[in-house]
């Protein structure tokens, strides 16, 4: 994703603005690396998130004392990060194959997002939000679709030889054993969770008995 974000911004200031590569690459390095520490924030809370709900351990949400920063969670998400960097600079081939895998799960994840989306505006329109999109389900009826189309185009189009959706299968079975074996015993809903899903349930009771 982030080799993704600054070829659109190298290729932006080629094409729109004429400057040489040399010029382009040297300003497109800011915004490689505000990506990065924005997926580094991202993947900490979403560990820190899955850990509270114990579909983790639980020391991935144990905080630094003063910063209150998840330190085992940054730690993980850091040396995973760093072992594939490792993997594509000894394997450089599997490089290309390793980006469509990570394109896959992004396309899919978005397109769950928008399902989501469809769901709590339809079923819980009065959960406070901080944001409202103008363009409300139609919006995210049109995004799940162009998300579909772009998996399609990385399955079928990409000539890999089915790796990236190999991977992205192997990958879902995978975490669907982890959780029936680890998780799904020990799950419960963390303070974040039980405070919005309290709300959501005041909501569906009310539904119901009006």
């Amino acid at each position: 994703m982030i080799l993704n974000y600054s070829s659109v911004i190298f290729l932006g200031f080629v094409l729109m603005f004429g400057v040489s590569e040399r010029t382009a690459s040297l300003l497109s390095i800011p915004a490689t690396y505000a990506t990065a520490f924005g997926f580094i924030f991202s993947y900490g809370k979403l560990l820190v998130a899955m850990a509270g709900s114990r579909l983790l351990p639980r020391l991935l949400r144990v905080r630094q004392t003063k910063t209150h920063a998840p330190y085992w969670s940054l730690i993980l998400g850091s040396v995973v990060g760093y072992g594939l960097c490792l993997l594509i600079y000894y394997q450089p081939t599997i490089g290309a194959k390793l980006f469509n895998v990570c394109i896959l799960s992004a396309f899919v994840a978005y397109t769950a997002q928008c399902v989501g989306y469809i769901m709590l505006s339809t079923k819980y329109k009065n959960l406070p939000r901080e944001f409202r999109s103008p363009l409300g389900v139609y919006g995210a009826v049109y995004s799940m679709f162009v998300w579909l189309l772009a998996s399609v185009s990385i399955v079928g189009f990409q000539k890999d030889d089915g790796f990236a959706i190999s991977v992205f299968v192997g990958m879902c079975i995978f975490f669907s054993i982890f959780y029936h074996v680890y998780s799904k015993n020990r799950q419960t809903f963390s303070e974040e969770e039980r405070k919005i899903l309290f709300v959501a349930h005041v909501i569906n009771c009310k539904h119901y008995l009006d």
